[in-house]
């Protein structure tokens, strides 16, 4: 008996393999999708989830404030710098309009020549601080924060080519 050829099976055999590959780069790219889309929307509410995960830091809880004065910056920073003993010096302070509220200093340092992003930044702190009393209250490390890392990861790569990062079609 002569096996005759049928195009039919080799059709099937076609729209099987297909359909594979469609299911597996959709799950693939959908969970990609659905990662992105979380982190995006937790990324809008950042500030609210930080100042409940940090509340203790932000506001110092000083008595009777409205009769004392600050300290001076440059005593608040020596401060910082006799408790940190960081290598980096303190790059910038926040100093918010209400006097309930801390002071927030950043160390932050930037190394162009890295060649991914946990490599860039040698540090990347924040140090929160009674204005009034020059108690610390706080150091946090911002580069390994989530928000930090989501904001970075969400579209770049994380790898930089020729001093640029490389993204999702633009440039950094």
């Amino acid at each position: 008996m002569n096996k005759k050829y049928n195009p039919s099976k080799k059709k099937n055999l076609f729209k099987k393999w297909i359909s594979r590959l469609h299911l597996w780069f959709g799950l693939i790219i959908g969970a990609i999708i659905f990662i992105v889309s979380i982190t995006g929307a937790l990324f809008v509410f950042k500030d609210e989830i930080q100042n409940q995960l940090r509340k203790n830091e932000i506001y110092h809880h000083e008595k009777d404030i409205a009769h004392k004065k600050t300290l001076p910056i440059k005593i608040l920073e020596k401060r910082i710098a006799d408790f940190n003993k960081e290598k980096y010096p303190l790059h910038w302070v926040d100093i918010p309009l209400n006097k309930e509220k801390s002071y927030l200093f950043y160390y932050y340092e930037h190394n162009p020549k890295a060649w991914n992003y946990f490599d860039e930044y040698p540090i990347y702190k924040s140090v929160y601080i009674n204005p009034f009393s020059g108690k610390i209250l706080a150091v946090h490390d911002e580069k390994m924060n989530f928000f930090t890392i989501v904001k970075t990861s969400t579209g770049v790569y994380f790898l930089k080519q020729n001093g640029e990062l490389i993204s999702w079609g633009f440039r950094y």
